[in-house]
């Protein structure tokens, strides 16, 4: 999950940057436990949908229908950047120097 968030974090970031300077929305879909440990990385705390954002996460799971797998919508939450990159530089599970240099 880290690698997965290590690159896409920075799209985000990035892309959001633009799209709010465009006054436009840019969509993530992505399966709800990836969307969870996002959220739990970077202590996000519960997000709501708020149509002035620019960035939307609309959060989906598979749901066994019959023999088949089919994607269900979970969730959709909105953020801005300023608020993404808050989470991202405040983040607290940065160990101390001393555990790093050992």
């Amino acid at each position: 999950m880290y690698d997965i968030w290590k690159r896409t974090f920075t799209q985000v970031l990035n892309k959001g940057i633009i799209l709010e300077k465009w006054n436009r929305k840019i969509f993530w879909v992505i399966q709800q436990p990836v969307f969870d440990y996002f959220s739990n990385k970077y202590r996000l705390g519960k997000l709501n949908y708020n149509k002035k954002h620019s960035s939307v996460f609309m959060t989906y799971d598979l749901q066994p229908l019959g023999a088949d797998l089919h994607l269900k919508l979970t969730d959709m939450v909105s953020s801005t950047v300023d608020n993404l990159f808050d989470a991202f530089r405040k983040n607290d599970d940065i160990p101390p120097v001393e555990k790093f240099v050992e």
